[in-house]
């Protein structure tokens, strides 16, 4: 004992302390998993020089991080000592909309993830169930393209986040970030096309008790804020979020006549034709949906189901009316842009039903007032002759009533060339394209010579 503890400069009673451990009955199995074997050994040995070796450099790179740091300040400052007092100030607030944007995309990220891996990922694991209750179909209706958006968004943030963290506060680059960005922008088309689509599937999903209860169970799980039809609406916005956003970096660029000035320019561009595009997409979507809605509640036409979309009709308005024969009946009048449906309106639960009763087109039309028993009359007259009377609730209602019907009667007839409807003329076109002439005289001005040629004789 005295040698070993003279040999390794042990504490006097350490070796007697231990040899007397030694007594007690050993458990091998924990000696096991603290002993290791000799790889394992020199890796962690590795390890330990490895990080000692981090740990002394520390304040060697302390020294780089500051030089470069002053580096980069020195450079900053040569470029604000040229800088006029005018571009200061607009230099702030260049700064302060890319703050913005930033943000903005970082949030609009974070809502993206939030429908691909929390709604999107929870509802995808129903769909594996014995009983679903929802269908792999309906995933990929309400999500659509959401995943391709997603990570193109994500590719986007970090371009900018490299902007701001590599040429802050010039923000060189940030042109090129941003046209990358809105030169891929044409994903969104594919979503706004299928948007109303998704909205009516998920209203009809939420129908079924189960399904509504798994979204707030969702909801309450991961903390969100936002339900899934609000937040399929987002993406609709987020064309507008970045046109505003442009227009505030361009009307404070600091250098408006640099090449930076110029791509933005370009981009702003860009997202201020795609965004009137798909403004126009939502609403022939929205058209759409609604003429469907329409279609699905009429019953009773006796010719079989009737089809309401056709490629240029637009809904207009619908309103409550008397429409009047031998005696007055409570119906709803359905403006469309070339025609009117009547019907009659019957509810069961929650559900609208509409009984079909007639459908006239505007084609060769007018409207005017008319005497009945019955306040705020106007007539009707259908193309095929027909005169149909009908009374309004108010005054108010029968002159927007009326002024839209005129409406329509005058577009309709703006748009005859020769006294042939340009929808009627089209079609002739169409079917005369499949037929080979040994001239190849174009279709529509034959056309054109024909109906002059008709109308001269009258």
């Amino acid at each position: 004992e005295t040698g070993i503890n003279a040999e390794y400069g042990l504490e006097e009673g350490f070796v007697r302390e231990f040899l007397g451990h030694l007594e007690y009955k050993i458990d091998r199995r924990y000696v096991r998993k603290l002993l290791l074997d000799k790889d394992t050994r020199n890796q962690l040995s590795k390890v330990v020089v490895d990080l000692q070796e981090f740990i002394d450099k520390q304040a060697y790179l302390q020294k780089i991080v500051l030089i470069q740091s002053l580096a980069r300040r020195s450079l900053v400052l040569r470029k604000y000592r040229d800088l006029t007092e005018h571009q200061w100030v607009l230099m702030k607030k260049y700064n302060g909309a890319f703050r913005a944007l930033i943000k903005q995309e970082r949030d609009y990220v974070n809502n993206l993830n939030t429908l691909v891996n929390v709604y999107m990922t929870a509802l995808k694991k129903l769909t594996q169930e014995s009983k679903p209750i929802i269908e792999p179909q309906d995933i990929a209706i309400v999500f659509w393209n959401l995943e391709q958006i997603y990570a193109y968004h994500q590719i986007s943030l970090k371009a900018f986040e490299d902007v701001r963290l590599n040429h802050w506060p010039f923000l060189e680059g940030l042109a090129d970030a941003v046209i990358k960005m809105v030169t891929s922008i044409g994903i969104y088309a594919d979503y706004v096309n299928n948007f109303r689509t998704a909205q009516d599937a998920v209203s009809r999903l939420k129908k079924k008790p189960k399904f509504a209860a798994t979204l707030e169970e969702i909801m309450q799980k991961n903390k969100v804020q936002i339900e899934l039809q609000e937040m399929l609406s987002i993406p609709m916005e987020q064309l507008n979020v970045y046109e505003k956003s442009l227009e505030a970096l361009l009307d404070s660029t600091p250098f408006p006549s640099s090449e930076e000035a110029d791509g933005l320019s370009t981009a702003y561009s860009i997202i201020k034709s795609t965004s009137n595009v798909v403004k126009q997409s939502v609403e022939k979507s929205k058209n759409k949906a609604t003429i469907m809605a329409i279609q699905r509640a009429i019953y009773g036409h006796v010719k079989g189901p009737l089809n309401l979309l056709t490629q240029n009709r637009f809904f207009l308005r619908e309103a409550e009316v008397f429409y009047i024969e031998k005696k007055k009946s409570k119906r709803r009048l359905i403006l469309f842009s070339d025609c009117f449906l009547v019907v009659k309106e019957k509810k069961e639960k929650e559900d609208k039903h509409l009984k079909f009763y007639l459908m006239e087109s505007f084609q060769d039309g007018e409207v005017s007032d008319a005497e009945t028993a019955q306040k705020h009359g106007f007539e009707i007259k259908a193309s095929g002759g027909g005169k149909h009377l009908f009374s309004a609730r108010n005054p108010e209602e029968k002159n927007l009533l009326m002024k839209d019907i005129k409406g329509i009667i005058q577009k309709l007839k703006s748009s005859r060339v020769f006294g042939t409807p340009l929808e009627d003329l089209l079609k002739k076109e169409k079917q005369e394209k499949n037929r080979t002439t040994d001239i190849p005289i174009p279709v529509s001005y034959t056309h054109l010579r024909a109906h002059e040629t008709k109308a001269n004789l009258v």
